[in-house]
C-alpha cells in the first residue's frame, strides 16, 4: 500500500462556520499538529486570517524545515466576483473570487506575514474564478516559485478537464485538493485516476463529511453560525444509522470511529488526508492509529455499509 499522509485541517479553528473554539484550545490543537503530523492545511478565509494567525504563534516553537504548511489564496471579502454571502462572529460578510497577478502576490504576502514565515511549502488556488485563465494563475505561481515564496503550488476544487488544460501546457500543479469521503465518492471516477496517472498529488478533505460521519452529532443543536444547522432530521438519523452499523467493525480494532474512517481512507490509492479537529484531543485520536491496517474483509464491509448511504 502506498504511503499517505494525514494532514492537520484548521477550517474548524478558524470558528467560520463551526462555532466557537477558545485561542488557548485552538493553539493547543495546531501544536499537536505540527509536533506529530508535521502537515497543516489552512486558508485565510478559515476565520478571515485567524487559522494562519494561530499557525503563526505555533510555528516559531519548531523547525521550520521540519513542517510542512499548505495554504491557499483566491478568495477575499472587498472585490472581484462575487462568489457568496455569509456571517461571521454576528457580522455579514460577501465574499469574492478574485485571483490575478496582483492579487495572488497580495495575498501571498498577507498569508506569509500572519503565518510568520518566508516561505509557503504548498500554495493552491481555492476556487477557480472565472477570470483570469488557470494558465495566467499558474504563470503567476511559476513566478512566485522561482522567487522562493512557495516551494511547490496546486490547485483545488477543479475537474479533470481543468487538470489537462494546465498539463497539456507544462503547468503540472502538484496537487489537487478535492472533497473526498467514505459516502461522497464522486472523484473515483474520473479525478483520482488522472491524478494517478499524471504523477499529481490527491489530497482529499472533509473525510468525515463536516464531522458528521463521526458518530458525535444525533441532534440538529449546532451553532447559529455553524451552517450544519440546516441538516434535516432524516439526514442525521441516516448518518447516526451507518455510524451504528461501522462502531462494531471499527471496535474489532480498538478503533473510534473517526480512527476508522482514516484508515479505511488509507486503502483509497489517494496521498494525503486532511482531518480537522477543534481541540488537542481530537487531534491526537485521528493520528493514534493511522499506521494501522485493515483486513480486506473488513475493508469490504466497511464499503458495503458506506455503499447504501451514498450522497
Amino acid at each position: 500500500m502506498k504511503k499517505v499522509e494525514i494532514i492537520g485541517g484548521t477550517w474548524t479553528i478558524g470558528e467560520w462556520h463551526w462555532g466557537r473554539v477558545e485561542e488557548r484550545e485552538a493553539i493547543e490543537t495546531v501544536e499537536v499538529f505540527l509536533n506529530k503530523y508535521k502537515f497543516v492545511d489552512t486558508a485565510p478565509i478559515y476565520g478571515f486570517g485567524r487559522s494562519e494567525k494561530i499557525i503563526g504563534k505555533v510555528l516559531g516553537n519548531f523547525k521550520r524545515k521540519d513542517i510542512k504548511i499548505m495554504t491557499k489564496f483566491g478568495l477575499n471579502t472587498e472585490n472581484g466576483e462575487f462568489f457568496f454571502k455569509t456571517e461571521y462572529k454576528g457580522k455579514k460578510i460577501s465574499v469574492y473570487k478574485r485571483a490575478d497577478r496582483e492579487s495572488i502576490k497580495e495575498e501571498c504576502k498577507k498569508s506569509l506575514e500572519r503565518l510568520k514565515t518566508d516561505y509557503i511549502d504548498i500554495y493552491l488556488l481555492h476556487f477557480k474564478p472565472s477570470s483570469p485563465s488557470l494558465l495566467n494563475i499558474a504563470e503567476t505561481l511559476e513566478e512566485l516559485k522561482e522567487e522562493g515564496l512557495i516551494k511547490q503550488w496546486g490547485v483545488c476544487n477543479v475537474n479533470t478537464g481543468d487538470l489537462n488544460i494546465l498539463v497539456k501546457n507544462k503547468l503540472k500543479p502538484y496537487c489537487l485538493q478535492f472533497k473526498y469521503n467514505p459516502l461522497f465518492t464522486k472523484p473515483e471516477k474520473s479525478v483520482i485516476p488522472y491524478c494517478r496517472k499524471y504523477k499529481i498529488k490527491f489530497y482529499s478533505y472533509s473525510p468525515f463529511e463536516r464531522g458528521l460521519l463521526t458518530g458525535k452529532y444525533n441532534e440538529n443543536n449546532f451553532d447559529k453560525e455553524d451552517d450544519r444547522k440546516f441538516l434535516k432530521k432524516e439526514k442525521l438519523e441516516k448518518l447516526k444509522l451507518i455510524t451504528e452499523k461501522i462502531k462494531p467493525v471499527a471496535l474489532k480494532y480498538n478503533l473510534t470511529i473517526p480512527q476508522f474512517i482514516l484508515i479505511y481512507m488509507k486503502t483509497k490509492g489517494i496521498d494525503g488526508i486532511i482531518a480537522g479537529a477543534r481541540t488537542k484531543n481530537q487531534a491526537k485520536e485521528n493520528i493514534e492509529q493511522f499506521n494501522l491496517n485493515l483486513k480486506k474483509e473488513d475493508i469490504e464491509k466497511a464499503e458495503n455499509i458506506f455503499k447504501e448511504f451514498k450522497v
